[in-house]
């Protein structure tokens, strides 16, 4: 966790906060399909998995591993992806961001789209 000291007392900002505030900004980013999470946080099924925050000093580092669509320019929603996650948690937190790492780890298919409808649909 974060400490930040104040004159009498000290607020903490945990990882989870920060990754609640990274997934904002991704859920809102056109271009990102969803994200990848790694093969433990497959198993526990975490909340935020393919988001992974780490702190040196008194700056966090964000790594995201990504499926992005297909037909979107990958390097502008990874620029877009970077500079709209760091405003967010500088804005909420007042946290100082390192670094926003984008790892590409797939592209959805638009004949994808068509199986995940069908799936949904036999249900």
């Amino acid at each position: 966790m974060q400490d930040r000291e104040t004159t009498r007392s000290k607020v903490r900002i945990s990882d989870e906060v920060v990754a609640i505030c990274t997934a904002n900004v991704l859920y809102r980013t056109k271009g990102i399909y969803r994200l990848q999470g790694g093969i433990i946080e497959n198993f526990i099924n975490s909340q935020n998995q393919g988001i992974r925050i780490t702190r040196n000093d008194d700056a966090v580092n964000v790594d995201l591993n990504i499926v992005a669509d297909y037909d979107v320019q990958i390097p502008q929603v990874a620029w877009d992806t970077q500079v709209n996650v760091k405003k967010e948690i500088e804005h909420i937190t007042g946290l100082s961001v390192n670094a926003v790492n984008i790892h590409v780890q797939g592209v959805r298919l638009p004949d994808e789209e068509e199986n995940d409808d069908k799936k949904r649909s036999k249900r």
